[in-house]
């Protein structure tokens, strides 16, 4: 069940809409449209010698999402009214949260238009968003991580000896291959992070299935940085389509490095199921020289 509605404006105000308490914002939800998977256009070709025709491909539509809103008179039907108005800005973007009793997911639109019926005895207004991006997308991040620390084992004193040897409790395993199951309805794009644990001249990932690859050379990058990847250095990737750069934070601070990505390299994506990825830094003895973390939203295509 859908309990509440989060909308944020264009300059970052956000308004709650609660479907059991609407007196907190003034305005109540009466009705709510698109929420469901949106249609797919469906591309086929007539073949003269065949019944019927061919399936060339099909992608989702853009979605339409559709609120009506009541003004309540508390403080009064007007400023609520204005308020409708300052949430939902015509032509500019805004984004909007649903809250249901499992998840939290989040869609970006612009708004299409916003038509108040002041005279009527209970005053309403319908607004209408256009989502390019037809996806509602998970508000919490999923992580993955290529490596993790090992417990070795566990004692009840602590080793504070400057003479004697320094007692390991754990061991970081490093694994360049790594499954990832992904459960959403549509393909999402990914930020990649990768800690270089010592310096690396050469990075490269892999898509075990479909055999894309996206390689990073230290001496491509601008040469204020240098030839290599630094230790500490993290090289920041990110796929998510309309939003896509390759950054280095060095030291704190984050500089373009798209520069240093191999020119024939493909953007990844999760698409839903098994995805399989593999990394090599320089000559392929990958043994503790980086870290890698992969941060996604889940894609579903309704509420």
């Amino acid at each position: 069940m859908i309990q509440s509605l989060i909308v944020t404006n264009p300059k970052g105000e956000e308004l709650t809409l609660d479907l059991f308490r609407p007196e907190l914002s003034g305005l109540y939800i009466k009705s709510i449209d698109g929420l469901g998977p949106p249609s797919a256009s469906i591309n086929t070709q007539d073949v003269a010698t065949i019944d019927g025709s061919l399936y060339v491909g099909s992608r989702l539509e853009t979605r339409n999402l559709t609120i009506e809103l009541g003004m309540m008179d508390r403080p009064s039907v007007e400023l609520n009214r204005l308020k409708a108005y300052r949430y939902f800005p015509t032509k500019r973007p805004v984004s909007v949260v649903v809250v249901t009793d499992n998840n939290k997911v989040k869609i970006e639109g612009y708004v299409e238009s916003n038509e108040p019926d002041i005279f009527s005895d209970e005053e309403s207004t319908k607004i209408s968003i256009v989502c390019p991006d037809p996806y509602f997308y998970d508000i919490e991040p999923t992580t993955k991580n290529f490596s993790d620390s090992i417990p070795l084992f566990e004692f009840a004193f602590s080793n504070e000896s400057v003479t004697e040897n320094k007692l390991i409790m754990s061991e970081l395993r490093t694994d360049t291959r790594s499954l990832i199951v992904y459960p959403g309805d549509g393909d999402t794009g990914i930020n990649i992070r990768i800690k270089m644990l010592t310096d690396v001249s050469t990075f490269a990932m892999y898509d075990v299935f479909t055999r894309n690859s996206m390689k990073l050379y230290g001496n491509k990058m601008p040469s204020s940085l240098g030839t290599v990847f630094k230790k500490n250095d993290v090289i920041e990737i990110n796929t998510v389509k309309g939003n896509k750069y390759v950054n280095l934070i060095r030291a704190g601070l984050s500089t373009n490095i798209i520069s240093a990505l191999d020119k024939k390299a493909t953007w990844f994506q999760l698409t839903p199921g098994n995805n399989i990825f593999a990394y090599a830094a320089d000559d392929g003895t990958n043994d503790k020289k980086v870290v890698v973390t992969f941060i996604y939203n889940v894609a579903h295509e309704g509420v």
